[in-house]
């Protein structure tokens, strides 16, 4: 554990005494840590007994690790095909789920939109009298206007 503090801005140093040609070999583990990334710059000063002395310098990277989220049809049924497209802008997810059916029975296909991983809404033609199967695909632009595909319906809806 070399002791350097990577927590918020600041200067750390470590000093290793070698002779030359005696390679070193410098291990640095980082550990991501909840709301703290961005960019670390290492810089390793060589000066040799004479007072000469080379730079080098090493950018790393530090982001935020990804964490794995699960989303399942809301309504549990495997044929209404929850997850035929999937967009995301931000925080805004919309999943379509072609299979979806009305209260009348009829697959007229649904998305669903979500902030994060909770559920914020559900938009289907409902008591459509035909088959539209909205939720085909699904794109999300950055203003969140939407653009909704149905595989059998000649038409796009956008909102």
């Amino acid at each position: 554990n070399s002791g350097i503090n990577l927590s918020e801005s600041g200067s750390n140093s470590i000093v290793i005494s070698t002779q030359a040609n005696t390679p070193q070999n410098l291990e640095m583990l980082i550990t991501p840590v909840a709301n703290e990334y961005g960019s670390i710059t290492m810089t390793a000063t060589i000066t040799d007994d004479f007072g000469n002395s080379n730079q080098f310098s090493f950018i790393i990277h530090c982001y935020i690790p990804i964490i794995e989220t699960e989303l399942n049809d809301p309504d549990g049924y495997q044929n209404h095909l929850f997850g035929t497209s999937v967009s995301v802008d931000g925080n805004l997810v919309a999943i379509g789920s072609r299979g979806y059916t009305d209260m009348n029975g009829n697959q007229v296909g649904a998305v669903h939109f979500y902030q994060g991983n909770t559920k914020d809404n559900l938009f289907a033609l409902l008591n459509s009298n035909t088959q539209t199967l909205m939720g085909y695909d699904v794109t999300i632009s950055k203003d969140d206007a939407v653009a909704i595909s149905a595989s059998s319906s000649k038409y796009i809806y956008a909102y």
